[in-house]
């Protein structure tokens, strides 16, 4: 009996300890738990922080872009309100006794525009418009503008019949 006693004395220590040691890894585990979760709230926050950093610097650009584009628009718009008054007044043929001044810089532009356009196979049609308005403003003669192949042969037998 008393060999039972021990043993069941024994038994019950041995399951207390088990008892103790499931406690203690079940709080470890939970702490475990915790910290874990606790990390990944703190990773969320620093991420949805950088989120609207990002977000604020994206919207901030957009509005950049939006006011350059919105000057870029006015600039281009003088710009051509410039050129189609400077054409204007090019094209204006000279009354008889008046000469003809024409600005050298409009004339040098618009020769390296028209090469430029030349070399390219799909600016062919865009170098032609700008060939014709350089003989428009040098005032070119129908057969000048032949010459220089703004008429080729139908063009140019076309317009004799008409």
């Amino acid at each position: 009996r008393e060999k039972e006693s021990q043993l069941a004395a024994l038994r019950s220590k041995h399951e207390s300890g088990l008892k103790a040691q499931e406690e203690a890894a079940s709080l470890q585990h939970a702490r475990a738990i915790e910290s874990s979760q606790q990390a990944l709230e703190e990773r969320d926050l620093l991420w949805d922080t950088e989120r609207a950093q990002f977000m604020d610097q994206i919207t901030g650009l957009h509005k950049e872009r939006a006011v350059m584009m919105s000057e870029k628009d006015k600039e281009l718009g003088q710009a051509r309100s410039m050129l189609d008054e400077a054409v204007k007044r090019l094209s204006m043929k000279p009354s008889d006794g008046e000469s003809c001044h024409v600005d050298r810089s409009l004339v040098t532009n618009l020769i390296v525009t028209y090469h430029e356009r030349a070399r390219r196979k799909d600016n062919r049609q865009q170098a032609r418009e700008v060939l014709n308005l350089i003989a428009n403003i040098l005032g070119f003669s129908q057969d000048d503008k032949r010459k220089v192949g703004l008429f080729d042969e139908e063009e140019s037998s076309s317009l004799l019949n008409h």
